[in-house]
C-alpha cells in the first residue's frame, strides 16, 4: 500500500518520492540561482509551440519552482514557481506522462485551479523530465493565456527538448 504524501498528494509512495526528491538536491539547483542553460531553450519552446510562456520545472515538497522561465511575470515570475497543490506539472510527475490542456476553463482536472480562475492560464504542454534511474523530477511545458490546440509537431518538438534538457541536468552530476 502507498502512503500518501502530505498536501493532498495522494497515491505517492513516499519511499518513491524521496529517492525522486533526492535526485532534485543531487543536481545541485536549488540555490535560487537561475540556470543560464535553459534560457535559450524556454525561448525555443515559446516560439515552437506558439504559447507566451515557457518553463523548466522541478516539483519538490511542497512546491513547483522554475529553474528557467520564459514569459511568467507577476506573482509567479517573482516567486519562480507557484504551490505544488496549483502545478498542472504536478499532474505530469504523479503520472509519469505528458499532460496537455487545450482549454482549462472547462478541463475537468484543472477548471478550478486558481491559475486557471485567478491567473488566466488556459492552456498547457508539459512533458515529463525523467532521469537516468527514472525519476520524473519535473517538467519541460508551455502554456498561454488563449485555448489552443498542439499538434503531434508541438509534441515531438517539446519531448525532443525535453531529451535536450535531461542531457544538460544530468551533464551537471559528477561520475560516480
Amino acid at each position: 500500500m502507498s502512503a500518501e504524501v502530505p498536501g493532498g498528494l495522494g497515491g505517492l509512495d513516499l519511499g518513491c518520492e524521496a529517492a525522486r526528491l533526492q535526485a532534485i538536491a543531487a543536481l545541485g539547483l536549488l540555490d535560487g540561482a537561475p540556470v543560464p542553460e535553459f534560457d535559450a531553450l524556454v525561448r525555443d519552446v515559446s516560439e515552437r509551440l506558439g504559447v507566451a510562456s515557457a518553463a523548466v520545472s522541478l516539483i519538490l515538497d511542497g512546491a513547483q519552482y522554475f529553474i528557467a522561465m520564459h514569459g511568467l511575470g507577476g506573482w509567479i515570475g517573482k516567486a519562480r514557481g507557484t504551490p505544488r497543490e496549483w502545478a498542472f506539472c504536478d499532474r505530469v510527475v504523479r503520472t509519469q506522462a505528458a499532460f496537455e490542456v487545450r482549454d482549462a476553463t472547462v478541463d475537468p482536472h484543472v477548471a478550478h485551479n486558481p491559475l486557471v480562475t485567478l491567473d488566466g492560464v488556459r492552456c498547457y504542454l508539459g512533458v515529463p523530465l525523467r532521469t537516468r534511474d527514472g525519476h520524473v523530477i519535473g517538467t519541460l511545458c508551455g502554456l498561454d493565456t488563449v485555448a489552443r490546440e498542439f499538434g503531434d509537431a508541438d509534441r515531438a518538438a517539446i519531448r525532443a527538448l525535453a531529451a535536450q534538457a535531461m542531457v544538460t541536468l544530468e551533464a551537471r552530476l559528477s561520475p560516480t
